[in-house]
């Protein structure tokens, strides 16, 4: 074990620490930060929401947590997710001023899993800011901001918000498990930065 989930055109994944992480599967939200420099060990992980909202606005990143009331899970279609969470969209949505762009809803067997991972997987910009809602399962979003990665594991009740321009990546997994809402305006595409930094960090699945 320890590769992350992918392996970017250039770089060397890095390898799982011994010790770092149980093989038991976490079951919290976690922020672990890097040096871009060294990538196989974390400066720092934080598991209380306190101190992950805390590190996060020092570099100008909203993190908050919502109650979750429904019951679509990952695999569950967009309509159903609508149906279900439509009240929290809205009300998401109304507060950020973005519109939802994205529902990400995968399971081990998702048709959509090899066309996301390609399309989300390499550090890419935004000019606009967005947001992460996780709804079910999980999904790691790393975000490169100035010589550090701060590396999110979101699940259930996650709501991240990411300022324009910060240089990105998430990370789903070959067998993902996650339902994840995705903010941002309409009509303004990400741009990869052409940087091979996404292949030398974990991935979703060295957390399981």
């Amino acid at each position: 074990p320890g590769r992350g989930d992918r392996q970017a055109p250039e770089g060397t994944p890095a390898q799982r620490p011994a010790g770092l992480i149980s093989q038991e599967r976490i079951s919290m939200s976690v922020l672990s930060v890097y040096s871009v420099a060294i990538p196989e060990v974390p400066s720092k992980m934080l598991i209380h929401a306190d101190d992950i909202a805390a590190t996060l606005a020092d570099v100008g990143v909203r993190y908050q947590q919502r109650d979750i009331n429904g019951d679509a899970r990952p695999g569950a279609s967009e309509a159903e997710v609508r149906a279900d969470y439509g009240a929290l969209l809205q009300d998401v949505a109304g507060e950020l001023n973005l519109p939802v762009q994205d529902i990400l809803s995968l399971e081990r067997d998702s048709e959509q899993t090899a066309e996301l991972n390609a399309r989300f997987a390499n550090e890419q910009t935004l000019a606009a800011e967005q947001a992460w809602l996780f709804l079910g399962g999980r999904a790691l979003v790393s975000l490169h901001i100035g010589n550090e990665v701060f590396a999110f594991l979101g699940e259930r009740g996650d709501l991240l918000s990411v300022p324009k321009g910060v240089a990105h990546w998430l990370s789903l997994g070959d067998e993902p498990h996650c339902l994840v809402v995705r903010l941002a305006p309409e009509d303004i595409a990400a741009e990869e930065t052409g940087e091979a930094i996404a292949g030398r960090f974990f991935g979703v699945e060295h957390y399981c």
